[in-house]
């Protein structure tokens, strides 16, 4: 039902608009004036709003009802365990990438890299990176010379400049993020980015994408959609009921940081499925050899003015920040190899178990700060969500949606 958007976007518009304006005027009572008023309106005016919405995507279906009711063949047995034994190996290489990105926000707040400007943090990011790619094209040239030049050469379309885009915001966002609110907060907000790429799949590629064409499919990823919304909200509401306003900043760049995510996932999904041949550790290599060049220069004019910036990095500091950098590049690899073999939305997924490691890792080892039942809540919600979700995408794959 996202497709409405294509013929209603002045009311979808105008009614994002107005649950923003609600949220920016529920923080600012909240946190910056201090003033505690009833919630219940401003909630009740969200919730119509949200179901209006779900009930104007209803009456479009109509629009769209020959695509919607199109189905394919259930897959043979053997068709279903040569599936399913490709899929267990991306799904594995995903697995590697979330246990990677459940480390990553710990890194960067409890490690001595936590203490690196978030600008100066970029090129040493990009640095780390370009080793571990680096080194693999050198085994590469090592054993088969021939085919090195060969695999670094990639094609450059708008979804591979969205990663590049994406992947700068993201990671500026996500140390600002870390400076203001715990990390078990940011992979919260983080995890609801591949409900959201759902969404985006639907509006925009939904011809392309088999499971979405089915109309009982498309209602249940849309309550899933409002459902994580809610867990997200109780998030915020406990930042806000424990008066800590700079969470609050932290919290909202979380958000910011959520949307650059995904944006750069998708991109990834989209340009692996039009060059699944492409070697993943080139796309990294060309994409952060970008990203590392035109920082660089922004960096040197931030020292330049303010040569404090760099006063307090000794040696273990910066190899801290390009030891991040290392783990990074390994992430990406493996998410490219997931997104070659399975498909990417559903393996977007399988982001909820970062969470659980983020989580148990800062509050069982680390002590960092005392889960409440609203925070708890809230995750439970976004978890159960995507997990739903992605039941949901696997049942329609068996059946050959």
């Amino acid at each position: 039902y996202m497709t409405a958007l294509r013929n209603d976007r002045l009311y979808i518009g105008l009614a994002f608009f107005v649950n923003i304006c609600g949220l920016l005027l529920l923080i600012g009572l909240q946190s910056t004036l201090g003033i505690q008023q009833n919630l219940i309106p401003l909630i009740t005016v969200f919730i119509l709003s949200m179901f209006y919405i779900g009930y104007r995507f209803l009456k479009a279906e109509e629009i769209f009802k020959t695509v919607s009711r199109q189905t394919g063949h259930e897959l043979s047995p053997r068709e279903w365990k040569r599936l399913k034994k490709n899929k267990i190996i991306g799904y594995a290489f995903r697995t590697g990438a979330v246990l990677l990105w459940g480390i990553d926000p710990l890194l960067h707040k409890y490690t001595p890299a936590g203490s690196i400007d978030p600008l100066i943090r970029l090129p040493l990011l990009g640095i780390g990176v370009l080793l571990i790619t680096g080194s693999l094209f050198l085994i590469q040239w090592i054993l088969h010379p021939s085919k090195t030049i060969q695999s670094l050469r990639i094609p450059k379309d708008i979804y591979f400049y969205n990663i590049i885009i994406g992947m700068t915001f993201f990671r500026l966002l996500l140390t600002v993020s870390l400076l203001y609110t715990t990390s078990t907060n940011f992979i919260l907000f983080n995890n609801f980015s591949p409900v959201i790429a759902l969404l985006i799949a639907m509006t925009l590629w939904r011809g392309s994408i088999p499971y979405l064409r089915n109309p009982k499919t498309m209602l249940a990823i849309f309550v899933i959609f409002i459902t994580g919304s809610m867990g997200s909200t109780l998030i915020i509401f406990n930042t806000l009921q424990t008066n800590v306003s700079g969470s609050i900043v932290g919290d909202l760049v979380a958000i910011s940081a959520m949307a650059m995510d995904t944006l750069l996932v998708v991109s990834q999904i989209q340009y692996m499925k039009r060059h699944s041949k492409i070697s993943s550790a080139a796309i990294s290599l060309h994409v952060f050899s970008l990203v590392t060049i035109t920082s660089i220069p922004i960096v040197v004019y931030l020292i330049h003015r303010n040569p404090e910036l760099i006063e307090n990095m000794d040696i273990t500091v910066f190899l801290y920040g390009i030891s991040t950098g290392v783990l990074l590049g390994v992430g990406q690899i493996f998410n490219y190899e997931a997104f070659r073999r399975v498909d990417g939305f559903i393996a977007f997924l399988m982001f909820n178990i970062s969470i659980l490691i983020t989580f148990i890792i800062e509050v069982v080892f680390l002590d960092a700060f005392t889960p409440t039942p609203l925070l708890l809540l809230g995750g439970i919600i976004i978890i159960g969500s995507t997990i739903v979700a992605e039941l949901i995408n696997g049942h329609c794959q068996r059946k050959g949606l």
